[in-house]
């Protein structure tokens, strides 16, 4: 009789499991720098941001780490209007979109600086300054259409007064 035991678990050295992700995108795949995520949240909102962060975890495999950047990106934006609404009117209108874009610009580059740089040293691209401006004027006006009408529903049930 042999001594191996069938059911014992393989010797060999076994690799990460496929859903840890890619820790280097594929030469291939265009990703946002951080100062493009930085800009579009400054322009648009944190929930342009949330989703170009999505946006380079899809394209590294980590479908995790992606719905979680859209959560925080709308949390986020949610969290500024509010925050916009109970400010007083001498605070500095640029204040808010520069912290935010401070703050979302050091959670990309810990999430993506040895990515970027690595992908950037294998002849890897990243998207076009035009799309980010693009995305980030699209994602400030359905900022404010959704702001206006949760206002206007607010006035209109006499929570907000003249």
């Amino acid at each position: 009789m042999s001594d191996s035991n069938p059911y014992a678990p393989p010797k060999s050295r076994v690799g990460e499991p496929v859903s840890a992700g890619l820790s280097e995108a594929p030469p291939e795949a265009r990703l946002y720098s951080q100062n493009q995520i930085a800009t579009a949240t400054f322009l648009g909102s944190p929930l342009v941001g949330g989703w170009l962060i999505a946006a380079n975890h899809k394209a590294l495999a980590r479908p995790e780490q992606a719905n979680r950047a859209i959560i925080l990106g709308v949390g986020g934006t949610v969290l500024l209007l509010g925050l916009a609404m109970v400010l007083p009117d001498r605070f500095p209108n640029a204040a808010l979109p520069a912290a935010c874009a401070v703050a979302v610009r050091a959670w990309a580059n810990a999430q993506f600086s040895t990515v970027i740089e690595h992908h950037r040293a294998a002849g890897g691209v990243q998207f076009s300054w035009w799309r980010v401006v693009g995305l980030s004027l699209l994602s400030a006006a359905i900022v404010f259409t959704c702001l206006f009408i949760v206002v206007m529903a607010l006035y209109s049930f006499g929570i907000l007064s003249d």
